[in-house]
């Protein structure tokens, strides 16, 4: 799944501050199809000095239609033994 912004984004930030700016992108887990073009998936937070100076919405930018009933049936399949063991992808 691509996600991202519909628009440009821009952020202006002084010459010096550049190893001070961290990004983060938090994610809405588990993503479910059917996926909307647009839809909103998570965050990105740039974040200066612990301090979080601007955030902004990232989208999915293409439509997943629901899958067969077979690849639902083993994609939760593959969710609950991930859930089991506590695994994460972020």
């Amino acid at each position: 799944m691509n996600v991202g912004f519909l628009e440009d984004v821009y952020i202006t930030i002084p010459h010096d501050a550049g190893q001070n700016i961290k990004p983060i992108l938090e994610t809405v887990q588990p993503v479910v199809a059917p996926i909307r073009k647009g839809q909103t998936l998570g965050k990105l937070k740039i974040v200066k000095d612990g301090k979080v100076i601007t955030e902004k919405n990232v989208v999915a930018l293409h439509s997943v239609e629901e899958g067969s009933w077979f690849r639902r049936m083993w994609d939760d399949i593959v969710l609950w033994f991930k859930g089991l063991f506590g695994s994460s992808s972020k």
